[in-house]
């Protein structure tokens, strides 16, 4: 029973033997009631914070999980060229000198690529010709250089390649597929299609060279021998200066 004051009563009855009489057991239940009461709310409250704490870990772990993926995003961002996904210029140098400072062997072969007559192409063909050929290049770069070391794009349609355990030989073929492979493809832009063809230039890190910056300058220079000797060839720097 719930009396209009609050409180609960249980009300038992039950004969007794050989008697006409009956027993009432009256029990005042009121504590234990509120203890239940309490105990549920207790579990409710215990249920609900449970639920809120799983919430909130499931939100940290998706705002850490973006926070990583912004990072990453980040990083790569700051690493390479938005237009062909190569490494930029900064990122190129810094893996050079990191893959130099392991080293002490001559087995480090640096090669520096120029599309010829890349203006030409942006003035016949319009600027997102150029932007396609670019990308064109980089791809077909990327794939014959492939796990033989990393490409870099310096600057508008000059590229650099650092070829890892390579000696001469094998890095001047590496860059006469890239030579052979870029004139034979075409480049697709909407309604334009050309050919373009690359100069090259190949040149060793020397043992004791405390920066790459002087091997991507013999390459350099051997680049501009190939352009002087006619374009779309491959020169080594040794050659060069013979």
């Amino acid at each position: 029973l719930r009396l209009s004051s609050g409180k609960v009563i249980e009300r038992q009855t039950r004969p007794l033997p050989n008697h006409s009489l009956r027993i009432w057991i009256i029990r005042d239940l009121t504590v234990l009631q509120a203890l239940d009461q309490d105990m549920a709310m207790h579990s409710s409250m215990v249920e609900e914070d449970a639920a809120r704490t799983a919430a909130m870990a499931e939100q940290l772990f998706l705002a850490k999980s973006e926070l990583e993926a912004n990072q990453a995003e980040l990083r790569r961002l700051a690493n390479t060229d938005s237009l062909t996904g190569l490494y930029n210029r900064r990122r190129f140098a810094a893996l050079g000198q990191q893959t130099i400072a392991k080293t002490s062997k001559e087995d480090i072969w640096i090669i520096m690529m120029d599309i010829d007559h890349f203006k030409r192409i942006n003035d016949t063909y319009g600027h997102a010709a150029g932007d396609v050929a670019i990308k064109d290049f980089a791809t077909i770069a990327k794939k014959i250089v492939g796990d033989a070391g990393f490409i870099g794009r310096m600057g508008g349609e000059e590229f650099a390649a650092i070829l890892l355990n390579t000696d001469r030989d094998t890095a001047i073929r590496f860059a006469e597929d890239i030579r052979k492979a870029c004139a034979a493809s075409q480049t697709v832009c909407e309604a334009e299609r050309f050919r373009f063809t690359v100069s090259i230039g190949v040149s060793a890190w020397l043992t004791g060279e405390l920066s790459i910056e002087a091997a991507l300058d013999r390459s350099d220079q051997a680049l501009y021998s190939a352009k002087s000797y006619g374009r779309n060839r491959v020169v080594g720097y040794e050659f060069a200066q013979s």
